[in-house]
């Protein structure tokens, strides 16, 4: 499978990712669902959806192909890599679970996305608090985080081994060039990403005034910027 023969390091991150961005995408086709029939064809919501979730996975991306240039972090060339490496995937996907799990509460609650201004607000508005922690099924929140990560350590075990058992690319010229390629495709998707979702207003976030567009964004970048 020449095709295929990537740094072996790079194909192991960008495999893990595509799990996590499938995960997004079915997250969001769950939304349209629910609150659908939109005036926008659905198709070009889940396309916008499909930008922004992209940007969004680039940052976590970004942080590990930088690392991994390093050999003590390289997921293949060390135990103590390895380890880092995986401790770092169940991070991103507990730290993902979390994100998505307030997200889909704000909807519930507040009828909108998640918003880092609301979010935090909340610490200082004790009524808005209760609101919102009265809709927050903590045990089912723990059940499923846990089982997730569960299930998602098997899948990183699997792509280790899987991955690692086929032919990589070994000539240092072009590790680097394809390295190269990794950070400025994964730099380029998350300034697109985030100069798309620049141009959203705070009421494009709100359920019913803006559906179309709240479900196009991904959490991520309001919790952070908003």
């Amino acid at each position: 499978m020449h095709f295929l023969r990537l740094p072996v390091g790079l194909r192991w991150i960008w495999a893990n990712f595509l799990v996590i961005l499938l995960a997004m995408t079915v997250y969001r086709f769950f939304l349209v669902k629910i609150f659908g029939p939109f005036s926008t064809p659905v198709e070009t919501i889940m396309l916008n959806g499909l930008i922004m979730d992209l940007g969004a996975v680039s940052i976590f991306a970004l942080i590990f192909i930088a690392a991994s240039l390093f050999r003590k972090i390289h997921p293949y060339k060390s135990k103590r890599g390895m380890r880092i490496s995986v401790a770092y995937f169940l991070f991103v996907a507990f730290f993902l679970a979390l994100v998505y799990g307030l997200d889909l509460v704000f909807i519930k609650t507040f009828g909108q996305r998640i918003v880092g201004t609301s979010f935090f607000a909340l610490f200082t508005n004790y009524q808005r608090a209760q609101l919102f922690l009265g809709n927050f099924p903590f045990f089912y929140f723990l059940f499923g985080t846990l089982l997730m990560l569960w299930v998602w350590w098997y899948i990183i075990d699997w792509f280790f081994k899987f991955l690692g058992s086929m032919d990589r690319e070994e000539r240092k010229i072009y590790r680097r060039f394809w390295q190269g390629f990794a950070i400025a495709l994964h730099l380029f998707l998350f300034i697109v990403s985030a100069v798309m979702f620049s141009q959203f207003l705070p009421q494009d976030l709100i359920m019913s005034k803006s559906p179309e567009n709240a479900l196009s964004y991904n959490p991520l970048y309001s919790l952070i910027c908003r």
